[in-house]
């Protein structure tokens, strides 16, 4: 499975690299609609697509990957939500229509305090068809702006506090994480209100199989697990009654098990006690 997504990821290069930047005229249109406006970053939502088959369409010969790309004015990839339509492409016929929604979630990449930010930014979405096996096979079918503001003022901010080390970012995978120590804490803002808090992390499997990761909102633990693979993704839907009273929210991440780098992965000089791998806190 990984030499599979590799290879996928060095494909989608290759097509971002190499694609014509016009839209072609094959018998088939593609429309993503978001479920409100305005349109802003750290949001996990729903979009519509909606696939129209015309008259002139002459039909495919195989079954193609939809390629959805966000890129910003600098031509970097923002979010990229590639998938097989629900019905495949060798079926597709003149006069069809196929609609359905997928979630995605839009990371932050607005800095509103940048001397150039004017309140929005804008987004290039191309959309098409491809074989990614198959890089010649790249049909773009739609290329449109849309524009991005920031999250509302009421969204809370996330405070990273005690027991958390710097973020790292690889660039090759065009992901960031934090790692945690034994316990990690961050606040946000109390909304008052049902929220979503939805944490993505992993743990190092290959030092310990039966790592626990145990996380509190304020005192009360919401979740205590040992994941069962070396990544986990959760997320708890928390009441006005578990958020409490305080104008603040207390997220604690605990784990019965740390590791030093240099001491257990050989040719590592990293002295940082480690505990569980953080991709993604979303509190909104």
């Amino acid at each position: 499975m990984k030499k599979f997504i590799l290879l996928f990821l060095f494909l989608s290069l290759v097509f971002l690299t190499g694609c014509k930047k016009r839209t072609e005229n094959m018998g088939v249109g593609v429309e993503l609609t978001f479920p409100t406006s305005p349109i802003t970053d750290y949001w996990l939502t729903k979009v519509k697509y909606t696939w129209t088959v015309k008259e002139n369409f002459k039909g495919f010969n195989e079954n193609l990957y939809a390629f959805v790309h966000f890129s910003d004015s600098n031509n970097r990839m923002i979010l990229q939500d590639d998938h097989l339509p629900p019905v495949e492409t060798k079926k597709w016929k003149a006069g069809d229509k196929f609609e359905y929604e997928r979630e995605i979630f839009i990371p932050k990449f607005i800095d509103e305090f940048d001397p150039s930010f004017k309140g929005e930014e804008e987004v290039k979405l191309t959309i098409g068809l491809w074989n990614p096996f198959n890089p010649s096979t790249k049909h773009i079918i739609l290329i449109k702006k849309l524009k991005f503001q920031p999250p509302p003022a009421e969204t809370p901010e996330i405070i990273y506090e005690k027991g958390w080390y710097p973020e790292e970012y690889d660039a090759k995978r065009n992901i960031s994480w934090r790692w945690t120590s034994k316990e990690a804490v961050c606040t946000m803002d109390n909304p008052r209100r049902e929220t979503l808090l939805w944490i993505k992390g992993g743990v190092n499997k290959a030092i310990y199989q039966d790592q626990r990761v145990v996380i509190f909102v304020n005192d009360k633990v919401i979740d205590d697990f040992i994941p069962e693979t070396g990544e986990f993704d959760k997320r708890y839907y928390l009441t006005p009654d578990e958020l409490g009273e305080g104008d603040e929210v207390t997220l604690t991440i605990k784990t019965d098990k740390t590791f030093i780098p240099s001491k257990v992965i050989p040719g590592s000089t990293d002295p940082r006690e480690l505990g569980v791998m953080i991709y993604l806190i979303y509190f909104r």
